[in-house]
């Protein structure tokens, strides 16, 4: 029996290049939509198959039948910060997971430069609260590997920049790299403090409890 077009059309789409990837060009998702009952099948049973990326986890949480959400749980324990930020957010928009700010807080404890963070600072301005603030403390306060990134995102939250990497602020947020000397950096914490405002003394010392997925 002859596949249909819009089964070509997704088949097509499996395979792109690193420059497509990096822009974010997923699977067609309109022509999964259109799959025959039996192509859909087929097409989620070889994507359940595989070790899941942003782009599977895509076509799951648009299929969101219970054999997808369970790989969206799946995906959500997965040991990249990405993969589980994902399915994570996916899990949260299908209404499964309503505490979302906490699990996205758990995650700002883990993500690097090139390990979700970007994915996760994008996610923090609609979700801001206390446990994403807690978590963007103690990063400024503990991981110097994303202190500079976190402390801009915080002047963001309260209002003190324009955006969430606010490049006129630079000076002030690089001022928290391990590399500036122990006394600048204490003077830059405890500005940030005021600004947000926090109690300086104990910002940022308490590392946010994890969470893990039940749903």
């Amino acid at each position: 029996m002859p596949f249909s077009s819009p089964y070509s059309r997704f088949q097509k789409s499996l395979h792109i290049g690193c420059d497509q990837w990096h822009d974010g060009i997923g699977y067609d998702l309109k022509a999964f939509q259109q799959l025959t009952s039996a192509e859909k099948k087929s097409v989620l049973l070889s994507l359940r198959a595989n070790t899941p990326t942003w782009r599977e986890i895509e076509v799951f949480q648009l299929d969101n039948s219970p054999a997808s959400r369970q790989a969206l749980i799946t995906a959500a324990q997965s040991p990249k910060p990405e993969t589980r930020l994902a399915a994570l957010r996916a899990l949260h928009e299908l209404g499964k997971l309503p505490d979302f700010p906490k699990f996205l807080a758990r995650e700002l404890l883990h993500v690097d430069i090139y390990k979700g963070l970007s994915q996760a600072l994008l996610l923090v301005p609609e979700h801001d609260g206390p446990d994403i603030r807690a978590a963007l403390l103690y990063g400024v306060r503990h991981r110097p590997e994303v202190a500079v990134h976190f402390a801009a995102m915080l002047y963001y939250l309260a209002g003190k920049a324009q955006a969430p990497f606010d490049m006129d602020l630079r000076p002030v947020f690089l001022k928290f790299t391990s590399g500036t000397p122990a006394a600048k950096r204490e003077t830059a914490w405890q500005q940030l403090c005021q600004v947000l405002p926090v109690d300086p003394a104990t910002a940022g010392k308490a590392r946010p409890r994890p969470f893990t997925t039940g749903q």
